[in-house]
């Protein structure tokens, strides 16, 4: 296992942590197009998935794949949408996770087995973590724009991450450095954010620690605020 499959294992976990669908869908995508380029030949393909995992390279599975995509494009597009719908993406990006991250790092061989669980389990983690730091500065830049914008930032933004994913994943196989770096922006954004929204924090008159200037009860003492 090298540091660049690290890298493009981050790259995909990340991808997934935004759309759970498109970075299995860009794999299978690559894997395809690449056997298709060297069919009749004796060249190897540029790209190729891990020997359990071709089967996202299946013509159907691609169609499936699609589909979930596009739903779920929509949905996070959507400004209108239940906090429910956000609630049942995060399976499948759990599951994205584990597949993408375990692909790129390990195999079904007996002396890596575990290598590929452990992997694909951290994975999960990964793609779970990205998705929760998403979602927090999602709604810190969307909350000031949305009503100004009448639901049209919902929308930009949601296209903007979807576009992003895709990049992230596509980037994760041709230049995982990259894509790695492009994980560590969006935590850097996350940190960013938070240290920005405590600054902006005035202490509590009962029991003086930091709360927010506009809360209603301090999260520390319960004291309510006038």
């Amino acid at each position: 296992m090298s540091i660049l499959s690290l890298f493009s294992a981050a790259g995909l976990a990340g991808a997934s942590g935004h759309r759970a669908f498109i970075p299995a869908l860009c794999l299978g995508t690559m894997h395809h197009l690449a056997a298709n380029s060297v069919a009749g030949t004796t060249a190897e393909p540029w790209f190729a998935l891990s020997g359990q995992f071709t089967f996202l390279a299946d013509p159907v599975v691609m169609a499936v794949l699609g589909v979930l995509t596009l739903v779920e494009v929509l949905a996070e597009m959507n400004p209108d949408a239940p906090e429910l719908v956000n609630l049942s993406l995060k399976l499948p990006k759990l599951l994205a996770g584990f597949v993408v991250v375990a692909d790129r790092v390990g195999s079904m061989s007996d002396n890596n087995m575990v290598l590929m669980i452990g992997s694909g389990i951290l994975g999960s983690g990964a793609a779970l973590t990205i998705d929760t730091l998403r979602a927090d500065v999602k709604h810190s830049v969307d909350e000031s724009l949305t009503d100004a914008s009448d639901g049209l930032s919902t929308k930009l933004i949601g296209g903007g991450e979807t576009i992003w994913a895709a990049t992230l994943a596509v980037l994760a196989v041709v230049a995982p450095i990259i894509a790695a770096v492009g994980v560590l922006l969006l935590v850097g954004m996350w940190f960013g954010g938070r240290r920005a929204a405590r600054a902006k924090f005035v202490p509590c008159p009962a029991c003086n620690e930091p709360r927010h200037p506009e809360a209603s009860a301090c999260p520390h003492c319960r004291a309510a605020i006038a």
